[in-house]
């Protein structure tokens, strides 16, 4: 009995000390990967970002596949008995086979297959399966999983993915207080440079557009200088690359919005392309295309005024945004202007409003852009009144009268 306790102490002394032996091989490779991954550079952050800005997600702002891709690639860069011996990837089921040697469990498997296979068809003399590595006859095909590598490499991609979430999360913090900064400088150059540059970034697309409708909004210089400073083709090429993301379309149209109270700018804007992009969101927000995007976080910022178009209502509170943003892009476009109230007609958008506004009847300040746009656009365009009243143009801007008039 003295004997058998002595052994069974021995034995629990041994897991322990091998235990304790884990641990400190997981601390020292996290350590190793948080050490590199804290050296990359502001740049190489936003980088890291923009490399899966088309698949945002909540919290981590990466793509889960490209995430797990990333964490793969720096743990079998840091322990390579992490990697199967045939394959050479990281393992995620580990088994030790008869030859001693710790394969995936998967690629094994697939080893064993095909050596069956080539016995079959042409093998001489055997009809056993070789090790991948020494090609002596394995004694058997058994295999034995390896639980404590397993543990161990489920603890390294734990403590990576954990390192990379806390660096997307400061990455998007010091996006945050670059564009409060330039905001609060009015520095309309670097905010055009910030958009040229992380121009695969969608959150920071839109970031760009909703602060450049903030700085636009009634500022005539402002105004002025965003589009001597190519910001019109900037919101314009925002739109063309994220088609189907709510927030850029959004606050792109805003920033449009604005800019067209100047007439000169309404020239640039129909000029670059500007009318058609609106009617394409107009008409893949109708068909629904848009809907199918996940759940956005709020843009503006906290240096925002409570009176610019963002702070209004969260993405999804509304589904009349917009509808409501392309109206009044377009109603701006259109003032005094013939050739680009003939343009809206041509590109199908009076027909896309006057739905939108049936669909959004209760929607006030939308059935207020909608009746202004469609006012604007037959305005001194004879082809365009008579387009709308055949329509049924009249009768929706009457129901909208009737809907919302004013108190005796």
């Amino acid at each position: 009995a003295v004997l058998r306790n002595k052994r069974k102490q021995e034995h629990e002394d041994a897991l322990r000390a091998e235990a304790a032996s884990h641990e400190d091989s997981i601390c020292r490779l996290t350590n190793q990967i948080l050490e590199r991954v804290y050296k990359l550079s502001v740049a190489e952050l936003v980088a890291l970002q923009e490399q899966t800005g088309k698949h945002r997600q909540e919290l981590v702002r990466l793509s889960e596949s490209l995430l797990d891709s990333q964490v793969e690639e720096d743990v079998e860069k840091l322990d390579e008995s992490m990697t199967c011996t045939l394959t050479l990837a990281l393992m995620h089921q580990p088994v030790v086979a008869a030859d001693g040697f710790v394969y995936e469990q998967s690629s094994f498997e697939d080893w064993i297959t095909r050596e069956k296979a080539f016995s079959r068809h042409g093998r001489v003399g055997t009809s056993a399966v070789r090790s991948p590595v020494t090609n002596a006859v394995l004694a058997h095909l058994d295999l034995r999983p390896d639980d404590d590598l397993k543990r161990r490499i489920d603890m390294c991609i734990v403590a990576t993915k954990a390192a990379y979430t806390a660096l997307a999360h400061d990455a998007r913090q010091l996006l945050d207080t670059n564009m409060r900064s330039l905001i609060n400088d009015n520095n309309l150059p670097a905010l055009l440079k910030e958009m040229r540059r992380h121009q695969a970034n969608p959150e920071v697309a839109a970031r760009v557009c909703a602060a450049l409708a903030h700085l636009t909004l009634g500022n005539d210089p402002n105004q002025m200088q965003v589009s001597a400073h190519g910001g019109i083709s900037s919101i314009l090429q925002a739109m063309h690359t994220h088609p189907t993301d709510n927030q850029v379309q959004r606050q792109a149209m805003w920033a449009l919005r604005n800019l067209a109270f100047d007439s000169q700018n309404r020239f640039l804007i129909a000029q670059a392309g500007g009318i058609e992009l609106i009617i394409a969101a107009l008409k893949r927000h109708r068909a629904g295309a848009a809907s199918c995007l996940c759940p956005e976080p709020p843009l503006m910022l906290s240096t925002y005024s409570t009176s610019s178009p963002r702070s209004r209502a969260t993405p999804n509170s509304d589904s009349g945004l917009i509808e409501n943003a392309a109206s009044l892009a377009l109603l701006n476009l259109s003032l005094d202007n013939y050739d680009n109230s003939f343009r809206i007609a041509q590109q199908g958008g009076i027909e896309l409003i006057l739905e939108a506004m049936r669909t959004h009847a209760t929607h006030l300040n939308f059935q207020k852009s909608g009746c202004a746009t469609l006012g604007s656009v037959a305005f001194h365009v004879p082809s365009n009144q008579t387009r709308i009243a055949a329509q049924g143009g009249i009768e929706v801007i009457l129901a909208a009268m009737h809907t919302y008039q004013a108190p005796a």
